[in-house]
């Protein structure tokens, strides 16, 4: 596997994650108006953000086996926990990183086979 789809796979998840802290960003507070949210730029922006994610998404899929590439995009799990606490300052507690952390190992795992 080279390092450019390597590097997609994280660019992939950075921006799927991102674009979930900008539609979490875009409902904290309590409820939610569904209307409004259709013209928040928070909401646009997460759509911009998956769709980035999507077009590399289409590349890695072009060159790995799905069993490979799956797998590699499980590093969002990780990233979406860290996410949580440095944007929103949530607390996290100590099964749910170690949960986290072998989510992390396992894609190292599937990205050296």
């Amino acid at each position: 596997m080279s390092t450019r789809v390597v590097g997609l796979v994280i660019l992939n998840a950075l921006f799927l994650v991102a674009g979930q802290v900008c539609w979490k960003q875009a409902v904290v507070g309590g409820e939610v108006a569904w209307w409004k949210l259709l013209f928040s730029p928070l909401v646009w922006a997460g759509f911009g953000c998956f769709g980035l994610a999507t077009a590399m998404w289409f590349y890695v899929l072009a060159r790995l086996p799905l069993s490979q590439a799956l797998p590699l995009q499980g590093i969002t799990y990780f990233l979406g926990v860290l996410a949580g606490v440095l944007f929103f300052k949530e607390t996290v507690s100590v099964s749910r990183w170690v949960g986290a952390v072998l989510i992390f190992v396992g894609v190292f795992l599937v990205a050296r086979s």
